[in-house]
């Protein structure tokens, strides 16, 4: 069809990334935070090349953690679960074993460690209901498939990207759940740091080398 644009023979991990951002742009936008959103895109685009080094592509879930993970051996208590919703839970807990993954909205091929930041800063992160560190997910995590090459030298960029994905979240989310001035407060608290993150990336970028 002419009128379609070719499928890019050699897409990028960056591309992607640049779509997903300004998806969260077009929201932002109507809440205040567009000009914000399009600092971090500004920022992705000058720094592809930081992003591209990540590697092959996997498929990631995008939201893999308790509320959206079955474990259990009983079909019927899997379906229960899942599908109650009554306590905002989603997890059987039976043999221990994962039968059932929920809500693929998120859904993206990435790099790995796209798929393990998702997972690792909702539940390591401030707020954690536990005492486990990150670092026995992350040995148990590498285990299976080691994450890409200089991955803490994009850590704080995807932290970056995923935070901006968070403030959309918050007010797609709980904008309509939660009391205006409830959601405007965490709203600011996280746009403050996502500024104060890309003001640290920005310092950095020139500095930064391939060593």
């Amino acid at each position: 069809d002419p009128t379609v644009p070719p499928i890019e023979s050699e897409p990028c991990w960056s591309d992607t990334l640049l779509a997903l951002l300004d998806d969260r742009r077009r929201l932002l936008d109507g809440v205040g935070y567009g000009d914000l959103a399009r600092a971090v895109i500004n920022w992705v685009r000058a720094n592809r090349d930081l992003f591209d080094a990540a590697g092959d592509a996997v498929l990631c879930h995008g939201n893999y953690f308790g509320e959206h993970v079955a474990l259990g051996s009983d079909a019927e208590r899997v379906h229960v679960a899942v599908g109650s919703g009554g306590d905002g839970e989603h997890m059987a807990t039976d043999d221990g074993n994962v039968t059932a993954v929920i809500d693929f909205e998120h859904a993206l091929a990435a790099p790995a460690e796209w798929d393990y930041l998702r997972t690792a800063l909702p539940v390591f992160g401030p707020g954690a209901d536990h005492d486990v560190p990150e670092r026995v997910f992350r040995e148990a995590y590498e285990s299976v498939r080691p994450l890409p090459a200089r991955f803490e030298r994009r850590r704080e960029a995807l932290v970056l990207c995923i935070s901006l994905s968070y403030l959309r979240s918050l007010h797609l989310q709980r904008g309509d759940q939660d009391p205006d001035h409830a959601v405007a407060r965490r709203g600011h608290r996280l746009a403050a740091s996502i500024r104060e993150r890309l003001a640290a990336l920005r310092d950095e970028s020139p500095r930064r080398t391939d060593a």
